[in-house]
């Protein structure tokens, strides 16, 4: 997805991502939208990486039809043609005298929303819920830098990738929603760069890690090319997929 203001739309299946009050706003709807929920979805958030509810939009009197998926912390999913769907379903109501009151009419509502697509799309965008914040490498205490996914040390070259960013790594190779177990490893020396608690220490890939359960994955350099270097070998291979995705993911 790339980003839109304060939206998130995919070109590929014309899908938006977008906070309900925003979303209030740009249609002009003079009464609050109500969230009716019908339910767990099997999608998850694509920024928090919850699993999303699938619910119902009423506005007023009106209930529409469309089924979205909804998160509480970030907003609205509308896929598959759904927001054309719902701003015809909304026009229509206002012009039959339903109340309401659009700003302007569904092809500018639409256009207001989505937006056209570009050529050449924008560079990603960092996604972290600490990108406003300054953290330290927990080994040289060097300054970290965001790098679209994950936080790295110019330093000592070691990576902080944050546990929703690994989820959705491996949600995406499974095809399905994933969770990181809890962690339970004996805490280390090394302090977390979030909240600076002494992470666990576990091992993956026959290797010692650091781990956050709260906020992320410490791997220094020789950790990652060691755990790469056994998930490689074919005679080892994980049937979980751990290989997979920690080639994929860096």
């Amino acid at each position: 997805m790339r980003p839109f203001e304060r939206r998130f739309v995919c070109d590929r299946c014309e899908g938006i991502f977008i906070e309900l009050d925003d979303f209030t706003d740009a249609i002009g709807a003079m009464e609050p939208i109500d969230v009716r929920d019908e339910g767990p979805a099997s999608r998850a958030c694509p920024l928090c990486w919850r699993a999303m509810r699938t619910c119902q939009l009423a506005i007023g009197k009106l209930e529409l039809d469309e089924v979205v998926l909804y998160c509480d912390d970030h907003g609205v999913w509308f896929g598959d043609g759904s927001l054309a769907a719902v701003l015809a379903q909304f026009e229509r109501h206002h012009h039959r005298g339903g109340g309401g009151s659009p700003a302007a009419s569904i092809s500018s509502i639409y256009t207001l929303l989505r937006t056209r697509r570009v050529a050449p799309r924008p560079p990603p965008v960092a996604i972290s819920a600490y990108r406003h914040r300054d953290l330290a490498c927990p080994v040289c205490e060097g300054d970290l830098s965001l790098n679209i996914d994950r936080w790295t040390c110019g330093h000592c070259a070691g990576t902080f990738v944050e546990n929703f960013h690994v989820e959705a790594m491996v949600s995406d190779m499974k095809g399905r929603p994933w969770q990181l177990a809890t962690a339970t490893g004996e805490r280390g020396a090394l302090a977390c760069p979030v909240c600076t608690d002494p992470m666990h220490v576990e091992m993956l890939e026959r290797v010692s890690i650091d781990r956050c359960g709260e906020h992320g994955i410490w791997f220094d350099p020789l950790a990652l090319g060691t755990a790469l270097h056994h998930a490689s070998a074919v005679h080892e291979r994980p049937s979980g997929g751990v290989a997979a995705w920690l080639r994929r993911f860096f």
